[in-house]
């Protein structure tokens, strides 16, 4: 028979190790659905980089739309971040996650990508 201290220490082990599997799905899972997002906001600002609306009107509310999704998904990832600190592997990692909400970026590969594609 297992002592009282044994047995709560073994329970310990199994339900920190249930607990560890359960957070690395819950982690993958959360990276999937920001790949996916990713995807989409580089979608949507090509988009109003390349070819812009013909209306200001439309600009004005593409941009405005776009804004509103990045704040909101900003926020999620930082409120994600501070329950799950494990989600990245090194400060580099976590500065590229949020390297999409900089337009900047978005831009420049879009001109590395037509300079490329100019190149050929």
């Amino acid at each position: 028979m297992v002592g009282p201290e044994k047995h709560a220490r073994n329970l310990a082990i199994v339900c920190g190790a249930e607990t560890a599997e359960s957070d690395d799905e819950i982690i993958r899972e959360e990276l999937a659905r920001r790949s996916e997002f990713d995807r989409q906001h580089t979608r949507a600002m090509s988009r109003l980089f390349l070819r812009p609306e013909a209306r200001d009107e439309d600009q004005a509310w593409q941009r405005q739309r776009i804004a509103a999704d990045a704040a909101q998904e900003a926020a999620r990832r930082m409120a994600f971040d501070e329950k799950y600190p494990g989600i990245y592997k090194s400060p580099e990692e976590e500065r590229r996650a949020y390297l999409i909400f900089h337009p900047g970026s978005i831009l420049k590969r879009l001109i590395d990508l037509n300079a490329f594609e100019s190149a050929r």
